[in-house]
């Protein structure tokens, strides 16, 4: 639970339709609806927060708004009329189809519309793997340079 970033969590539990019907399951149990009080999640909480009040190592209500927020921001998730409650929008069930964390999902469907799906897959692949790669830093500005890179594998590509 510690090790997933909870976006791509949520989305996948966004996808499915399980966590509405797991919860009707143990509506009536005192000790899930101690859980997810004590977690400080209400009634009108999304029911994916109320799910994860359930969990053993249960994340803070920080880091679920954090994944949420995140979700909207690639917009994978539009608020619905009530309170607290997330839908998700057809970009974000294409991205739950994809085994890649939703914002290189992005990417990559954006590069399929805009038919350059080789730079954006390529990218991709250097954004995932370039976590802690000491070669992906650049001493100047403490950030990645990332065209740069690209345009390393395309070039090198190009030479066959």
């Amino acid at each position: 639970m510690l090790r997933i970033p909870l976006d791509t969590l949520l989305l996948q539990m966004k996808a499915m339709t399980l966590p509405s019907r797991l919860l009707s399951l143990y509506a009536g149990n005192s000790t899930v609806s101690e859980a997810i009080s004590f977690g400080g999640y209400t009634d009108s909480s999304d029911i994916c927060h109320q799910l994860l009040a359930l969990c053993l190592d249960v994340p803070t209500m920080t880091n679920i708004n954090k994944g949420v927020h995140n979700l909207m921001q690639l917009q994978a998730l539009e608020k619905t009329g009530r309170e607290g409650n997330f839908r998700l929008t057809a970009l974000g069930r294409f991205l739950s189809w994809l085994p890649c964390s939703p914002r290189v999902g992005r990417l990559i469907l954006y590069g399929l519309l805009l038919r350059c799906v080789y730079p954006a897959v390529l990218l991709g692949a250097i954004i995932n793997n370039s976590k802690g790669n000491p070669c992906m830093s650049s001493a100047g500005n403490g950030g990645n340079d990332l065209l740069s890179v690209l345009t390393l594998c395309i070039s090198f590509h190009e030479l066959g």
